[in-house]
């Protein structure tokens, strides 16, 4: 099954309900691209609705900054019968966006789609539109619906050259600049005026001239510079000491504010940016008494050149400029030629000092998942650099964990050795697969027609631990028939979220005078007695049980067995194992879905039809079923769980050279894959962690969850 963009993209924490949404419904696609040098990222998602630019720019941004990159594209793809003329407009919001050309071209556009063609008038001449057949923006109109709905719509843009609309146009549009033109020539005559009244003594205050407003193409964004403190400033996503600076050309200057180097695109004029260095180029003119230098310099948010052309007896200022370093630069910004893009052409420079993040905390913690360059599309650090930033924390150990490999190990190593006081702890984040695939949990060796309970719960979460119980229905069964029922609503004494309400249909004035589950899981339990409970995801269902049943001291030992395993065995052949899906399957006809007492006994007649095929495959009790699906699990056919894996001493660091080993020439499929009872017999020496959200542990919740809904 495919990633979501939300579990790519898991770093990112959705600002609305709307983001989350979209994260959720869009399946990642393989055209990824990923530029590590530029701090680039662009995303291939197939989503089931169309999403407007507006929405999918603004979460763009937000992922750019959640992830510190220079950019961020989402390349959506969408069914091509959702195309409509709706979407037409947005498509040439994308066009404005990739074919600069295009820019402020079709805000007043006469829009037609007939017949399977796109019709665009402009209200520009045959110059515009020569301008824009240059570009070939047709194409790219093209392309973009092509790329997002795969289809082919021919697109034709054409020139409304009707005068009495041209004039009305600029009228409406123009009248506005005009006016603020001339409100600027009447501010710079008053201060014209106001400076010789003044005379050369005294520098009179000048007005403030009339900001015009952003053009809408724009990123209207801003990354503020501050001011943090004295001699502490902050640009972009960096922060910089100016308390000890270096002066390394021109002269003296007063530090200030910076300004945003992302701004520096749209301005003119002299302005102060502090950044850190990224490249230094410097080329000799053919008659050698100039040079041209180019430096690149960034705060990682935006970046821009220092540019200029110098004697060569001035060289040696530049020489001294290295990358790695930071530099606070007063210089005036224009538009280079060469680049066709404003450069800064420095007047002073000084060196001044990047102030890293610290770890402030008293007692100090020791990271047991990292990741390193080594780890594909998951971190971008040097391992060389992972210890000198423990160091600096005043970390005592570190744990390296990269995905499927221990390539950074001897790059830990002599690194710990060189900068000392730091402790690696080696290990790796493993791809593992339960090749010991089982249905039932705990000792029950019951023929399959046994008397057992099938039951189900609704919930007003997914975690145990901060949600509560809402329904318990359960049905007790015997020799494929139904002997009794059991269900309640039970208050969960906290608030049922919307979500919850449209899901299963249980709100809070229908449990607000039902009873708890202190007075709840006692009368079910009873209705259990020793049986062996069923459920549809019974780790889910089980959880909550468990949960309740601790906190009221009642105890909770009984077996069970998990239906989504059990199907995913006996069905292989289905792609999905949701209860609603089983039922069509075994054609049941419908049912109340999301209510617990309907839920469980639909799920007692799917046990039913499962159970009968068992025993016809000579399968007759519980026993047998996990040693059954054990003998039928394929390493390679089975998902795969990330896991984390530390070494404790030199038979550990073998074992995980073993198992790595064994990974890639036996059990390798897409991913490197570690099965369980490979695992078991190299353990010795092994420490064993749940790793991240897409660990068992955690899937274990999650990915059942949306097998039982």
């Amino acid at each position: 099954m495919a990633k979501t963009l939300a579990e790519y993209l898991y770093k990112y924490t959705p600002t609305s309900a709307r983001f989350a949404d979209i994260l959720g419904s869009g399946e990642l696609l393989p055209e990824l691209r990923v530029d590590r040098e530029n701090r680039m990222l662009e995303v291939s998602a197939a989503f089931p609705r169309v999403i407007e630019k507006s929405e999918l720019y603004q979460l763009e941004n937000e992922v750019r900054e959640a992830y510190t990159l220079n950019s961020v594209r989402i390349l959506p793809r969408y069914p091509s019968e959702l195309f409509t003329k709706e979407y037409i407009n947005d498509v040439l919001l994308e066009t404005e966006r990739v074919g600069t050309v295009s820019k402020g071209f079709f805000s007043y556009a006469d829009i037609k789609f007939e017949n399977g063609k796109i019709s665009i008038e402009i209200p520009f001449g045959m110059g515009g539109i020569s301008l824009l057949e240059n570009a070939r923006t047709a194409s790219v109109i093209s392309g973009i619906i092509k790329s997002e709905f795969d289809i082919e719509i021919e697109v034709e843009i054409l020139a409304n050259e009707n005068a009495e609309y041209m004039e009305s146009l600029r009228k409406s549009v123009f009248e506005a600049d005009f006016r603020r033109m001339d409100e600027n020539i009447a501010f710079a005559v008053r201060n014209e005026e106001a400076a010789r009244a003044a005379g050369a003594k005294e520098k009179p205050v000048q007005e403030q001239a009339p900001r015009l407003p952003l053009a809408p193409t724009l990123n209207n964004e801003e990354l503020d510079c501050e001011k943090i403190s004295e001699t502490v400033y902050k640009s972009g996503y960096m922060t910089f000491d100016t308390s000890e600076v270096r002066q390394i050309y021109g002269g003296e200057f007063e530090m200030a504010v910076p300004t945003p180097m992302r701004k520096l695109q749209s301005v003119s004029g002299t302005h102060l940016i502090m950044g850190k260095v990224f490249s230094v180029d410097i080329k000799e003119t053919r008659k050698g008494d100039k040079a041209t230098v180019t430096i690149g310099i960034t705060d990682n948010d935006s970046s821009v050149s220092l540019r200029g052309i110098f004697p060569t007896e001035e060289l040696h200022y530049f020489e001294g400029i290295k990358a790695g370093k930071c530099y606070a630069v007063n210089g005036r910004v224009r538009l280079d030629s060469f680049f066709n893009e404003n450069v800064v052409r420095p007047l002073h420079i000084v060196e001044i000092k990047e102030v890293l993040r610290a770890d402030n905390a008293p007692e100090k913690r020791v990271e047991l998942h990292l990741h390193s360059v080594m780890s594909q599309m998951d971190a971008i650090i040097d391992p060389a650099e992972l210890i000198s930033t423990a160091k600096r924390f005043g970390h005592t150990a570190v744990a390296i964990t990269d995905h499927g490999n221990v390539q950074s190990f001897p790059e830990m190593m002599l690194a710990s050795e060189k900068q000392g006081g730091i402790k690696v702890i080696y290990g790796m984040e493993a791809y593992f697969v339960d090749d010991t695939a089982r249905a039932v949990y705990g000792e029950c060796n019951e023929p399959l027609d046994g008397e057992f309970v099938v039951f189900d719960i609704e919930t007003t979460g997914l975690s145990a631990a901060t949600c509560g119980i809402t329904e318990i229905g359960a049905v007790k069964i015997k020799s494929g028939e139904i002997l009794d029922r059991f269900n309640m609503l039970v208050n969960p004494e906290m608030p049922i979220p919307q979500n919850i309400v449209e899901l299963t249909g249980i709100t809070e004035e229908m449990v607000k005078d039902e009873p708890n589950i202190a007075e709840v899981l006692p009368k079910f339990l009873e209705f259990v007695g020793d049986r062996l409970l069923i459920a549809h995801n019974a780790n889910f269902d089980t959880g909550f049980i468990r949960a309740a049943a601790e906190k009221l001291g009642i105890p909770f030992k009984n077996p069970y067995l998990d239906t989504v395993a059990l199907s995913r065995f006996a069905n292989p052949t289905l792609k999905k194992h949701k209860l609603d899906i089983l039922a069509e399957h075994y054609g049941l006809g419908d049912f109340n879905h999301h209510r617990a007492c309907d839920d469980a006994e639909m799920l007692a007649h799917i046990y039913f039809k499962m159970s009968s095929n068992l025993l016809a495959e000579g399968i007759g009790d519980l026993g047998r079923i996990n040693e059954a699906m054990s003998e039928n699990s394929d390493p390679l056919k089975l998902k795969t769980y990330h896991q984390i894996i530390l070494v404790k001493n030199a038979i550990g660091l073998k074992n995980l050279y073993r198992l790595i080993s064994l990974s890639y020439l036996n059990y390798y499929r897409r991913t490197p894959r570690i099965p369980k009872t490979v695992l078991s017999q190299y353990r010795e020496g092994l420490i064993i962690g749940s790793a991240c959200e897409a660990g068992e542990l955690f899937s274990a919740i999650l990915e059942g969850r949306s097998e039982s809904d």
